[in-house]
C-alpha cells in the first residue's frame, strides 16, 4: 500500500472548508467533531465519531459546521495500491458516506503506528505498515457488521454480554429481555434456540464457573464464595452446583475438580 499523506488529530480553523482535488487515491477520514459534509452536490451533517472513506477521483468538501464557535478536528489518510483496493472489496465498508463504528480510534490507532514505522525505517517497515493497515481495517469492518446486525442473533449477544458481564447482579427475566428489546417470552424462546439453554440456567452454570475458580485459587469459605458469585443462599448454590457438576460443593472443594479443570 501507497501511504501518501496523513493527519491525526489534525486541527482546521474555524470557517475553513477543505477542498480535496480529484485525486486518485482512497480518502479516509475519522471527524472528531460534528463536521458539515458535501458529497456528489448533497449536504450532510455529521458527528464526531463518523468515518468516511472516499474512492479515487471522487471530490468532496467537509468543515465544521456553520454555527460551530471553533473548527474541527479529524483523522484523515490518503492511500493506494492495490492492496488496499482488495480490502475494500473483501471487507466492503460503505463508500463516499459516513458511517458509525462502535469506536473512533481505529484509524488514530493505526495511523499513530505506521507513523512510527515510517519514521524509523526499520527493516520491513513497509509489509509492516500494510499489516497495521490490514488490522485495522478488519476491525472496522467487523464493528461496523456488529453495529448493523439487526437480527435476533445480534440482540441476543448483546443481552447475553451484559448478563454476564454483571453475573453477579440479581437478574430477573425482564430485565434481560429488555436488553434485547424482546418480550420475555419471545427472548427465552429465541435465547433456548440459540444457545440450546435458557437465560437462567446459563447465568447460573457461569456462576457455578466462577466458584470453581474461586474454590480451587482462594480461600474462601462456602457461603462467601456463594454470596461472591451472586447466589441468594448456600442453599441454592449447592443444589445447583451438585446438579451440573455431579458432585457437592464441598467435595469439589476438598478433592478438586473432578474434570480437570
Amino acid at each position: 500500500m501507497n501511504f501518501v499523506v496523513y493527519g491525526i488529530d489534525f486541527p482546521h480553523k474555524r470557517g475553513e472548508f477543505c477542498h480535496r482535488s480529484v485525486l486518485p487515491y482512497y480518502f479516509i477520514s475519522c471527524f472528531r467533531t460534528d463536521y458539515v459534509a458535501e458529497i456528489d452536490g448533497k449536504t450532510v451533517r455529521g458527528n464526531a465519531g463518523d468515518y468516511m472513506i472516499l474512492e479515487p477521483e471522487k471530490t468532496v468538501y467537509h468543515g465544521p459546521m456553520p454555527e460551530a464557535e471553533k473548527g474541527f478536528r479529524n483523522d484523515w489518510l490518503y492511500l493506494s495500491g492495490e492492496d488496499f483496493v482488495t480490502l475494500t472489496k473483501k471487507y466492503p465498508l460503505p463508500l463516499n458516506k459516513p458511517f458509525r463504528l462502535d469506536g473512533a480510534s481505529y484509524l488514530a490507532t493505526a495511523l499513530e503506528k505506521i507513523h512510527r514505522e515510517k519514521s524509523f525505517l526499520l527493516p520491513g517497515y513497509e509489509e509492516k505498515c500494510d499489516l497495521i493497515m490490514t488490522d485495522a481495517f478488519i476491525d472496522m469492518y467487523r464493528s461496523y457488521q456488529k453495529n448493523e446486525r439487526l437480527t435476533s442473533d445480534g440482540k441476543l449477544e448483546y443481552a447475553r454480554g451484559e448478563i454476564m458481564k454483571d453475573y453477579k447482579r440479581e437478574w430477573t427475566l425482564e430485565e434481560m429481555a429488555k436488553l434485547s428489546g424482546y418480550s420475555k417470552s419471545r427472548f427465552c424462546a429465541l435465547y433456548k434456540e440459540h444457545y440450546g439453554i435458557s437465560p437462567v440456567n446459563d447465568l447460573i452454570h457461569h456462576r457455578i464457573e466462577q466458584s470453581k475458580l474461586l474454590m480451587l485459587y482462594g480461600n474462601m469459605r462456602l457461603a462467601e464464595v456463594s454470596e461472591a458469585v451472586g447466589f441468594a443462599s448456600i442453599y441454592y448454590f449447592s443444589k445447583c452446583f451438585k446438579k451440573k457438576e455431579g458432585i457437592s460443593p464441598t467435595d469439589y472443594k476438598n478433592i478438586g475438580s473432578p474434570k480437570g479443570y
